[in-house]
């Protein structure tokens, strides 16, 4: 047994990175990605992160609206296929929200959708967010309710 508190989230999301795009509540799920990087607003020459990328979707996004996009997710998997994406090509990390291995103020914006859930310390996650981010930056985080149907 291992004592990673993200293994379990990690083996998920490898297995699932292999058929996400292919079902409909991944549909779903871009779309929300969509809107909430629509609101961070990104500009050219904006570094922007993107914490847990999944399989590249917001990074592609990211670029075409003129920033550097920089995807982290634990899962390997979903690493994998975000590769595939060109505008996220030496920009990947594989890394935990609640330990994040960048510099402080390293990013203008950061959008986290329907990944928060998933992280053993949202009070680090949050933390973590607020030392990367520059100051004045702008954080998107968009997580599902638990009080409605299509949240749980």
């Amino acid at each position: 047994m291992t004592s990673d508190p993200l293994a379990k989230h990690g083996r998920f999301f490898d297995v699932w990175s292999t058929f996400y795009r292919y079902t409909p509540f991944s549909l779903e799920l871009r779309y929300i990605q969509r809107l909430a990087i629509d609101r961070l607003r990104v500009t050219s020459g904006q570094k922007v992160l993107d914490l847990g990328c999944g399989p590249g979707d917001g990074l592609a996004r990211i670029a075409a609206a003129g920033g550097t996009p920089i995807g982290l997710d634990y899962s390997e998997g979903m690493l994998l296929k975000a590769a595939r994406e060109t505008s996220a090509r030496r920009r990947l990390v594989r890394g935990d929200a609640g330990r994040l291995p960048f510099k402080d103020a390293s990013f203008d914006k950061i959008v986290c959708t329907n990944s928060f859930h998933h992280y053993p310390d949202h009070v680090a996650a949050l933390k973590e967010m607020r030392r990367v981010l520059k100051p004045g930056g702008l954080l998107v985080l968009v997580d599902p309710r638990q009080d409605n149907i299509f949240g749980r």
